[in-house]
């Protein structure tokens, strides 16, 4: 009982540790209306999120999910978390970005048994101009001219290769346009159909809205 406690506890404050670097609040740029959710499965988990606003003034952000739930998931999460936010914080592109984690984490990550899937994007406020690098990651979703597009994983995710040239999309945000970063944990809902998926996600979304709040919740 004793060790089970104490067991107890740790997750608690592996949780509390992991919950502290989920961004406060949603980036405030001018020009783009932000919102976003974290929703944690269970006490602790591989899924962390983040933003950065780079020197050169683009706006980036991040999404990670490490694979397997517990405590190893929990803090290669606030691991990778806080390396990826010092790397955006040098100006790196999302490719560079990637490219550089997975050369910190692929010895540890393989030692350990661990991969991690990810997300990078940075937007210009100014031009709406993006840039996106997807490491294993489910699709990112882009809406058009009411006319979806899915960002495919364009690079293997962080620690299953040594190395990678990672690729990059790229394209322009105009107005009404919308972004949607999730992690797997919301396309795999199960329904009585099967799985949520991306054309789940995509069908939740009103045609309609406010704001991104609002499609944050809807969804």
């Amino acid at each position: 009982r004793a060790r089970e406690a104490k067991m107890m506890h740790e997750l608690e404050i592996a949780g509390n540790i992991q919950r502290s670097i989920q961004p406060g609040n949603v980036p405030n740029v001018a020009n783009l209306d932000t919102a976003a959710e974290w929703q944690p499965a269970s006490n602790v988990g591989g899924d962390a999120w983040g933003w950065v606003t780079q020197p050169c003034g683009q706006l980036a952000c991040f999404i990670v999910d490490v694979a397997g739930k517990g405590l190893p998931a929990a803090l290669a999460a606030v691991s990778l978390h806080t390396a990826l936010r010092l790397l955006l914080r040098l100006d790196l592109a999302p490719d560079e970005t990637l490219e550089a984690a997975n050369a910190e984490f692929y010895d540890p990550y393989t030692n350990a048994g661990i991969l991690a899937t990810a997300v990078v994007f940075r937007v210009d406020p100014q031009t709406g101009a993006f840039q996106l690098a997807n490491a294993g990651h489910v699709p990112v979703l882009i809406r058009q001219n009411r006319q979806w597009q899915s960002y495919m994983a364009n690079m293997p995710p962080i620690g299953v290769l040594p190395e990678f040239r990672p690729n990059m999309d790229a394209g322009t945000l105009a107005f009404s346009d919308m972004m949607i970063v999730i992690s797997d944990g919301l396309s795999e809902i199960e329904t009585e159909a099967g799985m949520w998926g991306e054309a789940g996600v995509r069908n939740a979304i009103p045609g309609q809205f406010h704001d991104m709040r609002q499609v944050v919740d809807t969804v």
